[in-house]
């Protein structure tokens, strides 16, 4: 028969624990995140839509110049 072995954690292997504390919420620190990352979505999307619109601009000049 195989003997089975039940591994266990010494005391210096077991994890450590904070003690229980209630969550901290900044809102400050969050709004600035929030705010921030909005603005570089709003600039990135923005960028894009220029990029568009100017490829859209550039081909219909060259279709008006074809015919």
């Amino acid at each position: 028969m195989v003997a089975t072995q039940r591994h266990t954690k010494s005391s210096s292997q077991m994890e450590t624990r904070a003690p229980e504390k209630e969550p901290q919420f900044r809102t400050g620190k969050e709004s600035r995140w929030f705010v921030r990352t909005l603005l570089w979505v709003v600039l990135v999307g923005g960028m894009f839509m220029v990029g568009q619109g100017l490829r859209y601009h550039f081909n219909l000049a060259q279709i008006e110049e074809i015919n």
